[in-house]
């Protein structure tokens, strides 16, 4: 319940009114047995007294216009009854505690009862009558009397008990009511990787001053334009040129006088109310206009040059009618100010970081390396003789036959009905011969020529008529272990030349496409090698480095907090699986099986499906005229397609659903559950072809057409008896094993009893070890964990879990094995794990640093903040309360408003240094801070005191039930729960 519902009434304790008097008993008239609605300890509150001073309560209440839903009228009711309750109560309870009044402050207060002062004023004749001819009526109103200010007494003195410090209570009432401004500098931890550098913010700078064209802006104008196009056109006007062009003729003249008006001083918006008024903040660029603007280049151009506030100089041609258009803002072509570039700059420095650092990173360890990778190299000659590349004459006549008769084999097979071999004839064949010739051919020519050069090689002479067939080259000095070129080829002449050690003369060998050939053609002993040629190298050497790094920060976090990386507490502990029943081995009636159908038809039932296309028309803005226009389209255009114009056509031209218009509208096949309730309640009322509309939804007006309706199918049990026994068996198995779950928990209260049912029972038992620390992989287990850790060694589980398809299992703790520090090799995985988590936290605190470097040379929060998109504008702030939506996170909130009595941190105008809060850091500055008025922070004190004065009296009383039982006899009114006291902040 909200404030304001427990604040409906304590109607006060003792104050709707005594009436002692006509509360009395008559003296002689025997009454009726009273009906209680409540009884407290040896008192009775009665119906009589109950309806009375609840009558009087809803008076009180009318009067000052308080609520009246039902729930407010359930809620006071209830606080009524609580009200008399705490009053027996008090009256109990001043009796025990010796609370005096004497004779004369109960006939004063009896005095001032409504019988004896009638409209204020005593009656001192009223008094003495009363007095002498009901004694014992006025008796018995004395005594009442005398017991309610005792009550009253004894209420006044809990009041002061328990009033707040009333200085305290303005310090937290000033706090929940201030109100401030503020503006902010974020780092947010997400949106840094840490995986590779961030672009440093002079970088930032530079890039915006280097590169000003890439960030300007085109002409901007914001428009409010209004749609002159009612009435509709009709089907007439729609299809007949001069009927068409009459009703042009006819917006534009409307469109002027709309015109016309304006510039004689009549406000658009209300002008234009016939129209739906105008659509607001439609943004045109100088080469992106609405897909309805048909204007000429002059009164496109127009919009740029107009003063805003002004409308056009006429109206504008649309796709449907005419345009009034008002300028509202314009934007001239200018370069992007760096606060709003620094974003796309920072994102595009970013994406080349994350490109391109590893290389950067190895270039720059190549220059710190480059000096000491010097050493002896060799410069190479080498070809690839690739067998597909290889040139071959075209095959004679003679070597096909010749190449066929020693392959005939590949061509013969064996006849079943000659019982013989029978070999294809060449001329069958031929193409394939042909074929495999030329390649077996280019694989003897590519070895012979590579045989031929490295023969030549070998003996230091060359060959050039095989050498310029075969693409010789000859490679700069190549360091032990680089490829000596670039390419498959030359990947794979590496390969083999290395792995022979230091080479020498000439080398030949096959490979995947021909064969190579290679010659050491010197050897240079001293040669510092280019970055390309060790970049392989290089990339081992920077991965070491860069597990180095990561081993040094994770020892250091391991070093700082070693329990942090343990699995603490192990609980090792037992399952015993309850298994289901096998289905075959369930035995089930015709009566089940029906039974079960009947209750899960929609698992055997086709769902209610509908087609549907519709034409959207929604209103222009939230104006009532603008509402009562887009009614008035909608059903014009209903009208258009039941006197036979094509639904598709029209919903191409008016519809306002981008999604469907270019559909015809179709919105496809959908179930119930899918659209806006008010369009689902329509369309799945109609029936094929129907035609329905104008259907309201929040989003506009809808015309429907329904394209198919399938009804609901529900399959006959016959054709789904075996499906339907299945799930019925399982079902009954799964009820079964859960009956005997539930009877064995019951029964198994230690490990031993477990292990003895486990033995007697044949059921499958199996132990496990689980740390407190460890992760959780099954989230379904959460719960399983929290009960299993509550154990102590020995004791069972006192639920069944369900095990998804394996039955139930019932739990027991073995033991507990304490926790154990880990050694640094134990805990290095989740160390370095926690590291790398931690890269992206580290780049921001590295940017944090260079941040502050920059404000220590003199760059101003301003400045910074223009770099990272402007410094961000809080709105109203309100401090951190129980509902935790005042928009500022819990640690910045003691700088703007101040916490526990202390005073807040920041004055107006003060910039606060770095601060944490949840996700990032930032620095704050506080621009504003309002107390509350002086009437508002009286109310709020007086609020704050009743609250805090219920909230002792709320233990007081319920210290006071146990001493004087109270049993409410209503049950409707015992069934409403008393609303409960706003969270203590």
């Amino acid at each position: 319940m909200n404030g304001r519902a427990w604040g409906l009434g304590w109607v006060l304790i003792v104050g709707v009114g005594l009436d002692a008097f006509a509360q009395a008993p008559p003296a002689k008239k025997p009454a009726a047995a009273p009906v209680d609605v409540a009884t407290v300890g040896p008192r009775h509150v009665n119906r009589d007294e109950y309806d009375r001073r609840l009558a009087i309560a809803e008076q009180q209440m009318a009067a000052k216009g308080g609520p009246s839903p039902a729930e407010y009228r359930d809620l006071l009711r209830r606080q009524m009854l609580e009200t008399l309750i705490r009053l027996n109560l008090l009256v109990l309870e001043s009796q025990r505690a010796g609370v005096t009044v004497s004779a004369a402050e109960a006939e004063s207060s009896l005095q001032r009862d409504p019988f004896f002062s009638p409209n204020g004023t005593f009656d001192a004749q009223r008094w003495q009558l009363t007095r002498t001819t009901q004694p014992e009526r006025f008796q018995g109103a004395l005594q009442l009397s005398r017991e309610q200010l005792g009550a009253r007494k004894l209420d006044e003195q809990l009041q002061a008990r328990f009033r707040p410090d009333e200085a305290a209570l303005r310090e937290k009432a000033l706090r929940q009511l201030r109100r401030a401004v503020t503006e902010d500098l974020s780092l947010h931890v997400a949106e840094f990787s840490g995986n590779y550098p961030e672009p440093r913010e002079l970088d930032v700078l530079r890039y915006y001053q280097a590169h000003p064209q890439e960030f300007r802006r085109p002409d901007r104008a914001i428009l409010s334009v209004v749609f002159v196009n009612e009435p509709p056109r009709t089907q007439l006007e729609t299809s007949d040129a001069a009927a068409g062009d009459a009703w042009t003729a006819r917006m534009k003249r409307a469109a002027d006088s709309l015109v016309a008006a304006v510039r004689g001083g009549a406000r658009l918006e209300d002008a234009s109310a016939a129209f739906g008024g105008p659509r607001p903040n439609v943004t045109v660029l100088t080469d992106n206009f609405p897909g309805y603007w048909r204007g000429d280049a002059a009164q496109t151009a127009a919009v740029f040059k107009t003063t805003p506030g002004k409308l056009l100089a006429g109206p504008v041609p649309g796709s449907d009618g005419y345009l009034v258009v008002r300028v509202d803002d314009v934007k001239p072509a200018h370069v992007a100010p760096l606060a709003e570039a620094s974003r796309e700059i920072r994102g595009r420095l970013r994406d080349d970081l994350r490109l391109h650092h590893e290389e950067n990173d190895l270039r720059a360890l190549y220059v710190t390396l480059r000096d000491s990778l010097s050493g002896p190299a060799w410069r190479f000659r080498w070809a690839a003789l690739d067998t597909a590349t290889v040139r071959v004459p075209e095959p004679t006549d003679a070597d096909l036959d010749r190449w066929y008769r020693g392959h005939l084999a590949d061509f013969s097979s064996f006849d079943e009905k000659s019982g013989s071999i029978i070999a294809k004839p060449l001329s069958q064949v031929r193409d394939e011969v042909r074929a495999r010739w030329k390649r077996d051919t280019r694989i003897e020519t590519a070895r012979s020529q590579a045989d031929q050069i490295y023969q030549a090689w070998s003996a230091d002479k060359r060959v050039p008529s095989v050498e310029s067939a075969a693409r010789v080259k000859e490679t700069l000095p190549t360091p032990m272990g680089a490829d000596i070129d670039t390419g498959f080829a030359a990947a794979a002449v590496s390969d083999t030349l290395w792995k022979r050690g230091e080479p020498h003369g000439a080398g030949l060998a096959p490979y995947a496409r021909g064969y190579l050939v290679w010659q050491v053609i010197a050897k240079v002993p001293t040669h510092t090698p280019t970055f390309e040629q060790v970049s392989p190298a290089l990339r081992v050497a920077y991965e070491a480095r860069q597990r180095a790094v990561e081993d040094v920060g994770a020892r250091r976090l391991y070093e700082q907090d070693p329990k942090r990386f343990g699995t603490g507490k192990r609980y090792v502990f037992t399952r015993m699986i309850v298994p289901i029943p096998d289905i075959e081995s369930i035995k089930l009636t015709r009566a089940e099986v029906e039974r079960w159908h009947r209750q899960h038809l929609d698992k055997y039932s086709a769902q209610e499906l509908v087609r549907a296309s519709h034409i959207l028309i929604s209103p222009v803005n939230n104006s009532p005229a603008a509402d009562r226009a887009a009614r008035v389209r909608a059903d014009s255009l209903l009208a258009r397609i039941r006197a036979g114009e094509s639904f598709d056509a029209l919903a191409a031209r008016y519809s306002d659903d981008p999604a469907t218009k270019d559909k015809g509208g179709d919105l496809g096949v959908f179930a119930r559950g899918t659209m806006l309730q008010a369009f689902e309640d329509a369309v799945f009322a109609m029936q094929e072809g129907d035609l329905g509309g104008p259907v309201k939804t929040e989003v506009g007006y809808h015309i429907i057409k329904c394209t198919e309706h399938a009804a609901a199918f529900v399959q006959p049990l016959k054709l789904v008896y075996s499906i339907v026994a299945s799930d019925c068996a399982r079902a009954k198995g799964d009820t079964l094993a859960l009956q005997r779950a539930d009877s064995l928990v019951r029964t198994i209260r230690t490990a031993a009893q477990g292990r003895a049912a486990a033995k007697k029972l044949g059921f499958i038992t199996n132990q496990y070890q689980f740390g407190v620390e460890e992760l959780n992989a099954n989230s379904d287990l959460e719960g399983y964990f929290e009960r299993l850790f509550a154990l102590k060694p020995g004791e069972a589980m006192p639920v069944k879990w369900k095990a998804k398809g394996a039955g139930y299992w019932i739990t027991w703790l073995d033991s507990i094995a304490p926790p154990v520090e880990p050694t640094w090799e134990d805990a290095r995985e989740k160390a370095l794990e926690a590291y790398r988590d931690g890269a992206g936290e580290r780049a921001m605190l590295a940017k944090v640093a260079e941040l502050d470097s920059l404000a220590a040379s003199g760059w101003s929060l301003d400045s910074l903040g223009t770099l990272w998109g402007g410094l961000t504008h809080s709105g109203e702030l309100s401090a951190v309360g129980n509902n935790q939506r005042a928009g500022l996170p819990v640690s910045l909130d003691s700088l703007v408003f101040g916490m526990n009595g202390r005073p807040p941190a920041l004055a107006v105008g003060q910039t606060s240094g770095w601060v944490r809060y949840p996700g990032g850091i930032a620095r704050v500055r506080l621009l504003e801070r309002r107390d509350p008025p002086d009437d508002r922070l009286r109310a709020r004190c007086d609020e704050l005191r009743r609250i805090a004065v219920e909230r002792q009296m709320q233990g007081y009383f319920e210290d006071l039930k146990k001493r004087y039982p109270v049993r409410i006899l209503d049950k409707k009114l015992a069934a409403i729960p008393l609303p409960e006291l706003p969270a203590e902040e």
